[in-house]
């Protein structure tokens, strides 16, 4: 392996650094750049070109990390493979996970709109799947759902979980009922009705290539952005939107526990006319 440079791990401590490494130098030929370093660094680990694996590392307070692992490991065989090593120190966090390859849902979404209906019955179908391993995903997002020709994969089970009150997934894919909570300075609830507005919403924003909230401010800030949310301020479909888009858009202003049926009834009365 070439040695990891110690600028692509950024701030992590020495001994973690020194995990870091050891981790990685049991893959033969891989090298690694960051993808992100928020909460903890997020790395890409390519072996002679190829997309391979990500790793995750941070400080033993970052508990994303742990949770993923924990998580990925009830969602069935598929899901469950890409574990590959997990290391839990006094110098933090550490987990190594398979690459799953395909492009995000916006990029998908630009190239062939013509697969809205296919790929939408794959991601709840993928959805339906994780809750009924007793799994909340928590943070869906366009950037979170992996497309691979018609076929969905959830990533980034960072924020997932069982049912409960969490500290919320991205804001603009919030449901309103959770934007509340917030806005009341109350934890966000992690469960089935945030999961299904959120792919909703994924969907909306992969159609139009911009956030489905509406705001009017130009730097808003996160009250601008809640207080959006929670009045269900969404943009409307663009005038030249087939019908099944305009059905799709029509599911964001829904009751809670509407996201789900609705959703299925548009994709069995488009499938009856496709």
């Amino acid at each position: 392996m070439r040695r990891i440079h110690t600028d692509v791990l950024g701030r992590l401590g020495v001994g973690l650094r020194a995990d870091v490494q050891a981790m990685v130098s049991q893959i033969p030929g891989a090298s690694m750049s960051v993808l992100s370093e928020r909460r903890a660094l997020v790395g890409k680990i390519m072996v002679n070109r190829e997309e391979r694996f990500v790793l995750k590392a941070g400080a033993s307070s970052v508990e994303s990390i742990a949770r993923e692992w924990k998580t990925i490991s009830k969602l069935g065989d598929a899901q469950n493979r890409r574990r590959v090593a997990f290391r839990d120190s006094r110098n933090g966090r550490v987990a190594l996970l398979r690459w799953v390859d395909g492009e995000d849902l916006s990029s998908a979404l630009r190239r062939h709109p013509e697969r809205l209906l296919p790929l939408l019955a794959a991601a709840r179908a993928e959805l339906v799947d994780t809750h009924h391993s007793g799994a909340f995903h928590g943070d869906i997002q366009p950037a979170h759902l992996r497309v691979r020709g018609t076929r969905i994969r959830l990533i980034d089970f960072g924020e997932a979980g069982n049912a409960g009150l969490y500290g919320g997934g991205l804001v603009y894919y919030a449901a309103p009922e959770n934007a509340a909570m917030l806005l009341e300075n109350e934890r966000a609830t992690r469960g089935p009705e945030e999961d299904w507005h959120a792919l909703i919403a994924s969907f909306a924003a992969a159609t139009i290539g911009a956030h489905p909230v509406t705001l009017t401010a130009t730097h808003p800030s996160f009250r601008d952005k809640m207080l959006a949310v929670r009045r269900r301020s969404f943009a409307p479909p663009p005038a030249q939107s087939t019908p099944e888009v305009r059905a799709l858009f029509g599911l964001l202003s829904v009751e809670p526990e509407d996201r789900q049926p609705g959703l299925a009834s548009l994709l069995a009365r488009y499938e009856r006319t496709s």
